[in-house]
């Protein structure tokens, strides 16, 4: 029961749902995250118009916001960066967390549910469970009838570390039955489907539940197969058509009709996937199996009953690398030919030089799909470099010099220990090349070599990336402007080891295909259909699909988050999330199929560290962290 008092003194003001969202907001500029600051204050001046307020106090927290938001704004635009506030003793650190919860106890139990949350918050500022106070406020937003608000309680427990698996899988039920009931099958079918992985003995005590969802996702998925049959979306249709098949236990006889409306058999379907119409699924054969085999068996049975990717069915990196980046150079002759330095004067500011420069072929680092790179040495200083050229964009970007000075620009202008240097742009048969600081080997070459890294390996290389691409994604250039650079092409052979400090890793062409493609948006899906299938194993959704992401109108953050992802899930496990020999294999994984978990894959991945890459890999962009500070403080709590 709530503590009695009887002095009014005891009593705290209460503050309103709108004074705790600008204080969230307000921790954004505290970290100097001005655009997501930004964005958290223009969404709360749209709730506070249409807020049921007096009009003094709509206006007071209109003034209040507006001047925030004014403020965030001017210092994103200027490239200020604020450093975090230092640390003074808050009310909260002076009141009892205890009595603040039990107050919203109180609240709570005479149906003030609103202001019973915003108590629950505050406690959990000043240092109570956290656990504890998202349940409460769950409770509370199921009773307000706000059962997208509750599921969002829902899941910041199912991200808290050292949760009990009873818990853990009790929250996933509640979680699962809340988006059934929003109408969310799939995310429905990802928390079933999270606790038949984690817990195959318990399948059949959720069977009729997935039967129930997945029946429901079936009729959501042929519905969205008509529409698109309507708008004559073919690609689109034979996505459907698949997931439908493989994965939602379609048959023949249900998809026909559909088939029949775009002009081919329904045969073809069954034939690409490689699977048998089966008919509904036979779940009770999944359990009498289970009993006489291993528990990984297990595991892999209710893995394929749930329309998951086969745990057995991932190969090694060196065999699904059947479209991978050749090693062999298209072109023998360059080596030992001179690159002469471009005019002076064309030079970046940051990379002027006094006189001309030649470095000569050594060596070959690699040719790749979009690049060509070679070992060369400067004919004066005898110091080796990596000499990097452009050899699959259009002829207009590949020779044009203006361009190479505009890339070296771009790098110069990073100050970033974890992003490799660019030294100069030289020129070989009118064909330019940045001349670069010569790294070691890249991630890539590291993991075919080995099945799967340690964790606290996972972890030391995950930081340094991390560091690289939050400084891209929001650093104050050396030129003193402030820049906004999205890789958009994150993958192993663009992480490379610094020879001279081995422990530290440096990324390469950050921002090269918002150059090539004009913008960042064109740079979404640019030059994906020409991409090696192997390398679409790093795509993020968005990219298949660039209006998942441009119907948010924000910036493609969560696209290089989505990477990091996969990259991560790849040092852990050995393997990439999906793996398909065709571009519309990958597509359809990346857009509708959840990935295997890595913990069910390496069991002693810990439990915190399996979420954090989930969360990295959502589909939808807006589920996944909000920054890649966001990210890094998340995983720097990890406890190995």
């Amino acid at each position: 029961m709530a503590e009695e008092h009887t002095d009014q003194e005891h009593f705290q003001p209460i503050p309103s749902p709108y004074d705790v969202r600008i204080q969230e907001a307000d921790l954004y500029i505290t970290h100097g995250l001005y655009d997501e600051a930004a964005s958290a204050y223009e969404s709360l001046l749209e709730d506070i118009e249409k807020g049921d307020l007096d009009s003094k106090e709509k206006n007071r927290l209109i003034l209040l916001v507006q001047e925030k938001l004014n403020k965030a704004l001017d210092k994103s635009s200027s490239g200020e960066v604020e450093s975090p506030a230092p640390s003074t003793p808050s009310k909260n650190e002076e009141i009892d967390p205890v009595r603040l919860f039990n107050q919203g106890l109180a609240l709570k139990d005479v149906d003030l549910y609103e202001e019973a949350i915003a108590e629950f918050e505050r406690a959990m500022q000043a240092g109570y469970s956290k656990y504890e106070v998202y349940e409460q406020c769950a409770e509370c937003a199921l009773a307000l009838d706000e059962k997208t608000r509750a599921l969002k309680y829902l899941e910041e427990i199912l991200g808290l570390e050292k949760l009990e698996d009873s818990e853990r899988e009790r929250v996933m039920l509640m979680a699962a039955e809340l988006s059934e009931d929003e109408g969310d099958y799939q995310r429905a079918f990802e928390y079933l489907s999270q606790i038949g992985l984690k817990h195959p003995e318990k399948f059949s005590e959720i069977e009729d539940r997935v039967n129930r969802v997945r029946e429901k996702l079936k009729s959501d998925h042929l519905e969205k197969l008509q529409r698109f049959i309507d708008i004559g979306d073919i690609v689109q249709c034979r996505v459907l058509l698949e997931i439908l098949a493989k994965e939602l236990d379609a048959t023949k006889e249900e998809l026909t009709p559909y088939c029949e409306k775009l002009g081919f058999p329904v045969s073809d379907i069954f034939v690409d996937i490689g699977v048998q119409d089966s008919g509904s699924g036979d779940l009770e054969s999944v359990s009498r199996e289970s009993e006489l085999s291993h528990k990984k068996k297990s595991s892999v049975e209710a893995v394929k009953k749930l329309g998951l990717p086969d745990v057995d069915a991932r190969i090694s990196r060196k065999e699904s690398k059947t479209g991978k980046e050749q090693p062999e150079i298209s072109d023998p002759s360059l080596l030992g030919k001179i690159l002469t330095t471009i005019n002076i004067d064309r030079l970046p500011p940051l990379l002027k030089r006094k006189k001309k420069k030649e470095y000569q072929v050594h060596g070959f680092v690699g040719e790749g799909s979009t690049c060509l790179a070679l070992n060369v040495k400067d004919q004066e200083s005898g110091k080796t470099y990596v000499a990097q050229s452009l050899i699959s964009a259009s002829e207009k970007i590949t020779k044009n010099i203006e361009f190479y000075v505009k890339w070296a620009t771009l790098i110069s202008n990073m100050g970033c220990k974890q992003v490799a240097k660019v030294i100069d742009i030289a020129v070989l048969d009118d064909r330019p090349f940045l001349i670069m600081e010569h790294l070691g080997p890249s991630l890539e070459s590291v993991l075919e070599e080995k099945d799967a890294l340690p964790v606290d390996t996972v972890l030391a290389i995950a930081h340094n990336i991390l560091k690289a691409v939050a400084y891209c994604h929001t650093h104050l250039g050396l030129d003193g402007e402030k820049h906004k650079v999205y890789h958009l092409d994150l993958r192993p052979s663009r992480i490379l080891f610094d020879p001279k400090k081995k422990e530290r890793q440096k990324i390469i062409n950050q921002g090269l295909w918002t150059l090539v493609a004009g913008d960042v948006t064109a740079a979404l899906s640019y030059g994906l259909f020409d991409c090696p299938p192997s390398l679409l194993a790093y795509k993020a959704p968005e990219q298949f699909q660039p209006e998942l992401l441009l119907k948010l109108h924000r910036p493609p953050v969560c696209t290089d988050i989505y990477a990091l992802g996969v990259i991560i899930y790849e040092m852990l496990t050995g393997c990439t999330p999906f793996v398909g020999p065709t571009y519309d294999d990958y597509m359809t994984q990346h857009l509708s199929r959840y990935p295997i978990p890595p913990k069910v894959l390496v069991s002693s991945i810990p439990e915190d560290l399996d979420a954090i890459v989930l969360k990295c890999l959502r589909k939808k962009p807006m589920e996944r962290w909000r920054s890649v500070t966001e990210l890094e403080l998340a995983l720097e709590k990890v406890k190995i």
